[in-house]
């Protein structure tokens, strides 16, 4: 989820689902707005998701995650709201994220959304490799220390980053809105 922004119910999903051109369509049926989308996913998270069962048991999994991480006041949605903050952080366009998001409100509702029928394949794959790009140089910094990213009233704060060894895959554990801690916390 936080490689790709996606639902859980879809991320649960993704190795069910058609892989073509380091792209993921997620069928009209597995999307909460019953839209199909086709998505660009980072290079890091293809190898990793080749290797998943699919399972949307994450009450199973989160108890571990917080162990590894050190955090436990966060849910799988702050995943999703992190990433479209880092996309803005980024520079990425409002229109471009929501289509990441897979959102048809917002700067895709009303007259707009019968209109405006432009897929972004092309300035996801961009805006998805320059995510990928920052959380790599995330991973790489040393020390890995929180991180207040955003405009001041839309802060995020990845409180940390685990490489997990034995799966061989990246997790991040991001916590939105911010605790407390965010006020006395260290920025790169």
């Amino acid at each position: 989820m936080a490689l790709c922004g996606q639902r859980l119910t879809e991320t649960s999903h993704f190795p069910e689902y058609k892989f073509e051109n380091v792209c993921v369509t997620i069928p009209a049926d597995g999307t909460k707005n019953g839209r199909e989308h086709t998505v660009p996913i980072p290079g890091t998270a293809v190898a990793f998701i080749s290797k998943v069962r699919p399972s949307t048991n994450w009450q199973r999994y989160k108890p571990k995650l917080d162990k590894l991480c050190g955090v436990t006041n966060w849910t799988h949605h702050d995943l999703r709201r992190t990433y479209a903050t880092i996309m803005q952080r980024l520079g990425v366009p409002l229109e471009v994220t929501e289509q990441l998001l897979n959102h048809v409100s917002g700067t895709r509702s009303g007259i707009v959304g019968i209109y405006q029928n432009y897929k972004y394949q092309a300035e996801m794959r961009e805006a998805v490799d320059r995510y990928e790009r920052f959380i790599k140089q995330l991973l790489a910094s040393e020390p890995t220390r929180n991180v207040a990213m955003g405009p001041q009233r839309e802060v995020a704060c990845i409180e940390t980053i685990a490489q997990q060894r034995s799966e061989s895959a990246y997790t991040l554990v991001a916590c939105s809105p911010c605790s407390k801690r965010l006020a006395t916390s260290t920025s790169m």
